[in-house]
């Protein structure tokens, strides 16, 4: 990711606060997992983790290398409300289980 050094004061915040760049792991996503044409209307997403990001964790956890994560989805807003809700639904979708097994 390179942050350019033309972008204007109002947008020269947190990450973007300076002229620099970063290493980006990227990885696409579609709910379901099953390959469709893209003319089947889906949730489509990219995540990125952006590394050496200078600053503390959300969490508080302890890195080795400083980073953010990002979650892009084309929806409108994600449907979960919260993380926890959203690692519930994802192990949900990753153990195929159903909403009453894991509380």
């Amino acid at each position: 990711m390179i942050i350019n050094e033309q972008l204007p004061p109002y947008l020269r915040q947190g990450l973007f606060a300076e002229p620099r760049s970063f290493p980006v792991i990227a990885r696409l996503s579609s709910a379901p997992g099953d390959i469709q044409s893209d003319c089947v209307p889906t949730p489509r997403g990219l995540a990125l983790k952006i590394l050496g990001v200078p600053g503390p964790m959300v969490d508080g956890s302890p890195s080795s290398i400083p980073n953010q994560d990002w979650l892009l989805v084309n929806a409108p807003a994600i449907p979960f409300g919260d993380i926890t809700s959203y690692a519930k639904t994802q192990w949900l979708i990753e153990n195929r289980a159903s909403p009453g097994d894991r509380g």
